[in-house]
């Protein structure tokens, strides 16, 4: 199987985990990295949707810095969730 092919399932398995358990999806870009696999922007994005989706706005803004500490190029979506997290964590509802 191609790299890109088994990143591409790792990709599919973090997002997957989203619906339910957050904390697998962290673990999963966790070993990614451990294991010093390629990642890219796509893994981060759906890392960090994932994350907000369960109102984890200070780990989401932390992936997202991480993906830009890695010198991956941010794209639309990796803005757009650095952006939301940031608005949620404003956001008096933030503090229950």
């Amino acid at each position: 199987m191609s790299s890109s092919r088994h990143l591409a399932n790792y990709n599919t398995a973090i997002s997957k985990c989203g619906r339910s358990r957050w904390r697998d999806a962290v673990k999963i870009l966790q070993g990614l990295l451990d294991q010093a696999l390629q990642v890219n922007i796509v893994t981060y994005n759906a890392a960090s949707s994932v994350l907000l989706r369960h109102q984890h706005w200070a780990l989401a803004l932390r992936v997202v810095a991480e993906c830009q500490g890695l010198l991956l190029r941010a794209d639309v979506i990796t803005l757009n969730a650095a952006i939301r997290a940031c608005n949620a964590a404003e956001s008096p509802l933030s503090r229950w």
